[in-house]
């Protein structure tokens, strides 16, 4: 038994002129969740994407501060999980119960406005079963992030406290009940699940706001604790994975073991040369390099563009370690390029004040990085 929405045909062809039930074994989009002391966030996220969704699947890993409650009271189907320190075994409880022809995968502290809400189930109800990757956009207080983008104007709620935020393309709605699954302990990933190889990937225009990490200090140092850990695990698990070793070393930069993340950086690549997604390794040994090697950092960077020109963070990245290395011919040439094949790119569109300032400091402070 689902809620359909006014005028809404179920799947056997029943139609309800008013708000209420139909008897659907399979509804359209269902929204997944893993939730543990988030009662606050979880009352916003099922109340403001409820537009969005057709069943909400919760599973709780031990709340004890009234997120339970919250998901019986929006309705959702509620599933019990002992947190065994694995997120892909908790987001996989939520898929085994979700019935949808299509899942939706969010966390607590995420948001999709109501335009791309909308616009999302309307393009799902013409699109073939796929892998649909959406922009994450992590707001941070860091603007030397690697990757980090300024917020353009426009931007509304948390978004607009922050100076800008980091972008990830991740598939995060999928074909239900196809047997699709998550694997890694962190920062999970449905890309190494058999079943996903029966489905191309599809990039939407739409994006999921994470603020999560705007929250108070103590959060984020709990949070940033807890993921080390379970990389920790997963890098003895899965030794010869490049990309989870980059993110072990973003994990590391973060703690401030910034030389064990460049050793880490340099294993990643050594054991998986050419691989499509080492871009990520390189940019990160080209921020590692600026301070104390300038020449090291350009290799890298051009190195990632090399690899991954389709991005404008190589673009922006090669374009920076030029100009910190004094080629400002070079970076100017790159700045304009990245600009031609990225024009709605802020970053990008920025950098010509800061790749040819005034003053002609080159260097990282008188680049305003």
């Amino acid at each position: 038994m689902i809620v359909a929405r006014s005028g809404e045909t179920g799947r056997q062809g029943e139609t309800n002129q008013s708000v209420g039930i139909v008897k659907s074994s399979l509804p359209f989009l269902s929204l997944a969740v893993i939730v543990k002391d988030q009662a606050d966030h979880l009352d916003t996220l099922l109340r403001d994407h409820r537009t969005l969704y057709d069943e909400a699947v919760v599973v709780d890993t031990g709340s004890r501060d009234g997120s339970r409650e919250v998901a019986t009271l929006h309705g959702a189907r509620l599933i019990s999980s002992q947190w065994g320190h694995d997120f892909s075994a908790a987001r996989n409880r939520g898929l085994d119960a979700a019935r949808g022809r299509w899942v939706v995968v969010l966390d607590c502290d995420e948001a999709i406005t109501p335009v791309d809400q909308e616009d999302l189930r309307n393009l799902l109800e013409s699109l073939s079963p796929s892998l649909v990757v959406l922009e994450q956009r992590n707001y941070t207080w860091r603007r030397q992030a690697l990757g980090f983008v300024p917020n353009g104007p426009g931007q509304e709620g948390l978004a607009c406290k922050s100076p800008g935020y980091i972008p990830r393309r991740q598939i995060r709605v999928f074909p239900g009940g196809t047997g699709i699954t998550y694997s890694g302990r962190v920062h999970e990933t449905v890309e190494r699940s058999p079943a996903s190889r029966n489905y191309k990937k599809i990039k939407l225009d739409i994006c999921i706001h994470h603020y999560g990490h705007l929250e108070g200090s103590g959060g984020h140092l709990r949070r940033s604790r807890r993921n080390g850990e379970l990389l920790r695990r997963e890098v003895h698990d899965r030794p010869q994975d490049p990309v989870l070793l980059t993110e072990f070393a973003t994990q590391l930069v973060a703690e401030g073991q910034t030389e064990a993340a460049r050793r880490l950086c340099h294993r990643a690549v050594a054991v998986a040369p050419g691989h499509s997604e080492l871009y990520q390794a390189h940019l990160m040994l080209a921020r590692l390099g600026w301070g104390d090697c300038p020449e090291q950092a350009c290799h890298e960077a051009e190195t990632a563009l090399r690899s991954r020109p389709d991005l404008p963070e190589c673009w922006i990245e090669a374009a920076r370690a030029n100009a910190l290395r004094g080629n400002l011919p070079r970076a100017r040439k790159l700045c304009a390029q990245g600009q031609a094949l990225f024009p709605l790119d802020t970053v990008l569109g920025k950098m010509e004040t800061q790749v040819f300032p005034q003053s002609g400091d080159n260097t990282r402070e008188g680049l305003g990085w």
